[in-house]
């Protein structure tokens, strides 16, 4: 919160929703508030949950969208820096270490320019930090609940950033089950339903564009 206000105070950082109106890995800000359904299915070029999120914060405050896309990123970074902290303890670095290197990353110049540009690499890196800590949960407590946390959590990065395929998720799920000494098959029943949702997406593009992989276009 006080890097937060510094920033705000003295350096004048605001959010840049600006990506929204050039950056082709973003849909046209008029087809997503209008056709937002539609405009998903045929999207080509990105897998969906992005433009989905972006979609809706259209469509519920059409007026405010800026104002709750920054909130929304802001709560992300919390996550995030919580879900770092949580790891380094769980890993076992010292209690005041992890504050310290949790504490500067959080007032980096760097994570807060990050946090206040709309696109995907700030959700995404914080994806990745939850998904370690969730991993580490549940292999560590063997609870379903948490594996099934770890497998949502590989689903929302593959449905967010084309460069992590069903083969990434196959790869992060597979040895997640295979560290599962005792409780594979467990752990392989709670990763069903958000591989159903991975592999919806190559094959959504397989039926409407005559290939399974998402970004062709830039290709």
């Amino acid at each position: 919160i006080l890097s937060r206000t510094f920033y705000w105070t003295f350096a004048d950082l605001r959010f840049d929703a600006t990506t929204l109106a050039y950056f082709a890995q973003l849909m046209d800000s008029h087809l997503l508030k209008t056709d937002l359904l539609r405009t998903i299915l045929y999207m080509h070029s990105q897998p969906p949950l992005f433009n989905l999120l972006i979609g809706l914060a259209l469509k519920i405050f059409p007026s405010s969208y800026e104002l709750a896309l920054s909130i929304a990123y802001t709560a992300v970074g919390f996550a995030f820096m919580t879900g770092l902290y949580l790891l380094m303890l769980s890993l076992g670095v010292n209690r005041v270490v992890a504050f310290v290197l949790t504490a500067i990353h959080a007032a980096s110049p760097t994570t807060v320019r990050y946090e206040k540009w709309l696109f995907y690499a700030y959700p995404v890196a914080a994806g990745l930090c939850v998904s370690a800590l969730l991993l580490h949960r549940a292999l560590s407590t063997r609870r379903t609940a948490w594996a099934f946390l770890y497998f949502s959590s590989l689903a929302a990065l593959v449905l967010t950033r084309s460069t992590m395929t069903w083969f990434w998720f196959l790869a992060c799920a597979g040895a997640a089950v295979l560290a599962a000494t005792g409780d594979r098959a467990r752990f392989a029943r709670s990763a069903l339903l958000p591989a159903i949702l991975v592999v919806a997406l190559p094959i959504k593009q397989l039926v409407l564009f005559g290939t399974p992989t998402v970004g062709d276009v830039y290709a």
